[in-house]
Order: C-alpha cells, then sequence, then structure tokens
C-alpha cells in the first residue's frame, strides 16, 4: 500500500504528508461508521488448532503461511468494504494503475497472488510487469507462470533465458506439472529448454502418489523419446504406490502402463482396485471399468461393478452387468432382482 501511494498522489499531495501518514490514514479508513465497518477492515488470523499439509500447485488459492492476515514481512492485509470494491470496479474500470502499483505487487504482493497479476498486466500490454510478476511466481512453483515464461511475450520470444529459467526451477515433486511443462516447451519448440529439465531426472524424484499425474509424466517421457527415464520411472512401481482415491487418474495410468509394455505393472494396479478404489464420481468409475476390461482384468472390473449398489451407482451397475432387463423392476436389499410391481401396489 505505501509502495503504490505516490502513484495515486500529485506531487503536492505526496510532498504534503506527514511522516507518520499511512497509520493515520489506516486508522482514519478503519473507523466503524453507523454500525456498519470502515472503507478497510484489518484481516486477523485466527489461530490454527492444526494444520495439515497440502499438496496442491501455488497456484490453487491457498493462503499465505501464518494465516489470511499475514503476507511475506510480516505486515497486516486489510480488506476493501464491498461497496468501495464495487464502486472502485465500476469507476476504474477503463484505467491502467500507475507503474507505482506494479512494482509494488511484484515486490510485496504474495507469491501465489502473482500469476494472475502478471496475466492482468499482460492483457493491460504491460509485459514488462507481466514478465517480472511472473518470473517472481514462477520461482515459487508455479506452473501456470512457467508456461508463461516458456512462451514469452513476442519481444523475448528469441530469447532462450526465460523458458530456460522456467525448465531450471519447475518443483520435480508434482509429475503432472513437470509433464505439462514438458509437454509445453517442446510444443513451443524449445527442445533445449526441454532436454534442461530432463537433465534435473524428473523420473527419480516425482512423488508416485497421483495416478493422473505420474500417467502424464509416462506419457510426456516417451513422447520425448527420454525412454531410460521413463523404465526408470516404472522401476519405481508406481502401480503399488499410486492412491486409490482418483478412479479416473487410476483408469488413465493403467491405460499408460499398458501402452509403455508394463503389463506386470497394470495387472498388479488392476489388482489393487478392485475394492479399494474410491466411488466418488460415476463417469471416472464408468472410464476405469473400461480400463480394466481393455488392460485383461474382467474379474477384477466385475468385483468393481458388484459395489456399485452400494456407493450408490445402481444405474451403472445395471449397464455394466447388461441387466438392464433383469433389474427392471430395481432389486431388493440382499441384490436380487425385485419382481414386477406398479403404481398400484403403492400405498
Amino acid at each position: 500500500m505505501a509502495a503504490a501511494a505516490p502513484g495515486y498522489l500529485t506531487g503536492d499531495q505526496w510532498d504534503g504528508l506527514g511522516e507518520d501518514w499511512l497509520e493515520h490514514a489506516l486508522a482514519y479508513a478503519a473507523v466503524p461508521a453507523k454500525g456498519a465497518r470502515g472503507p478497510l477492515a484489518r484481516i486477523r488470523p485466527r489461530a490454527a488448532v492444526s494444520r495439515t499439509p497440502r499438496s496442491g500447485p501455488p497456484d490453487s488459492g491457498e493462503q499465505p503461511e501464518g494465516g489470511p492476515g499475514a503476507v511475506a514481512g510480516g505486515g497486516p492485509l486489510y480488506r476493501l468494504a464491498d461497496y468501495l470494491d464495487q464502486h472502485g470496479r465500476q469507476h476504474r474500470e477503463g484505467e491502467i494503475p500507475p507503474p507505482e502499483f506494479w512494482a509494488a505487487a511484484a515486490a510485496y504482493a504474495p507469491r501465489a497472488e502473482q500469476a494472475a497479476l502478471g496475466d492482468a498486466a499482460h492483457a493491460r500490454g504491460l509485459y514488462r510487469d507481466a514478465a517480472q510478476l511472473h518470473k517472481n511466481a514462477a520461482a515459487s512453483g508455479s506452473l501456470r507462470s512457467a508456461f508463461y515464461l516458456s512462451r514469452p511475450p513476442d519481444c523475448l520470444r528469441t530469447d532462450p533465458r526465460p523458458a530456460h529459467w522456467a525448465a531450471a526451477r519447475r518443483s520435480l515433486d508434482d509429475p503432472g506439472g513437470v509433464a505439462s511443462l514438458l509437454n509445453q516447451l517442446r510444443a513451443a519448440g524449445a527442445l533445449e529448454q526441454a532436454a534442461a529439465l530432463l537433465a534435473r531426472d524428473p523420473a527419480a524424484h516425482v512423488a508416485l502418489d497421483d495416478p493422473g499425474g505420474v500417467a502424464s509424466l509416462l506419457g510426456s517421457l516417451r513422447a520425448a523419446v527420454a525412454l531410460e527415464q521413463a523404465a526408470a520411472l516404472l522401476a519405481r512401481d508406481p502401480a503399488a504406490h499410486v492412491a486409490l482415491d482418483d478412479p479416473g487418474g487410476v483408469a488413465f495410468l493403467l491405460d499408460r502402463l499398458q501402452a509403455a509394455g508394463a503389463p506386470e505393472q497394470a495387472a498388479a494396479l488392476a489388482a489393487r482396485v478392485a475394492d479399494r478404489v474410491s466411488l466418488s464420481n460415476p463417469a471416472s468409475v464408468a472410464f476405469l471399468l473400461d480400463s480394466l476390461r481393455a488392460a485383461g482384468a474382467p474379474e477384477q472390473a466385475a468385483a468393481l461393478a458388484a459395489r456399485l449398489p452400494g456407493a450408490g451407482m445402481f444405474e451403472l451397475f445395471r449397464k455394466e452387468q447388461d441387466g438392464l432387463d433383469r433389474f427392471w423392476f430395481g432389486r431388493e436389499t440382499d441384490g436380487s432382482p425385485s419382481g414386477p410391481w406398479g403404481w398400484d401396489d403403492l400405498d
């Protein structure tokens, strides 16, 4: 706030400020009026009882460490009153913030938010500010910003360093993110930068818990003809380690294992999923059933299908068991087909 303020004040206004102008301004703006909050309200973090580590990408909207009231450097955060936010969006809709705003954003905004700010700067033609914001965010692991740097504005397109910089700093613990960046670099013709990413040996470092991410990386490595790394990834036995909470991701990995010539791992994964995979999404479960049959695991597909009624997926069960006629009147609680009934049988 203090760093951006000069861009919104005239020279005389700026020169007329006292040494403690910011403290006075914040105190004045935070005073409630007629029972309502003032223009600014201090965001006070609540003490967390417990903290569960999160594994999403830095662009996933996570709050900065220390809760919603903290920023890097320990400064407080404030929330602008809704009516002023709405008024400002309408009143300044066609105005571009001054240079001081973008400089302050790059220096002080939480890194997780700088990717979005970088996109906003780019959309307004502020390519230098956009590149700086995305560089900052990429340094903190933003895949979105790594993509931006792999295909930067035209003025940087012939300079290989942005893409190389992103490839050299991309976190290797996210297999899906590594696969996406590798694909992006290859699609952009940045083959040297893709080689630099591969030189960091992601196959040996990525986490193996995300089946969809592992499947994506396996496919990307094979597409990049990095067959030794693909083999190294398979040697870590992802089929035995991936989580089973994403049936769609498991199905994707089954398909990739088959395509990579790893039928034993595909069989091992199929054996795990029959009675343990999450049944949270009907479309993903249907995809998994198809993949199990394609992988030559009809018994596992049948065992998985048998779990569907209890999970509230009876219609999918009917389809999978080819029982549209057999269960025309539904089923009983013991699993047997219901006998004929009609409207007149209801109370």
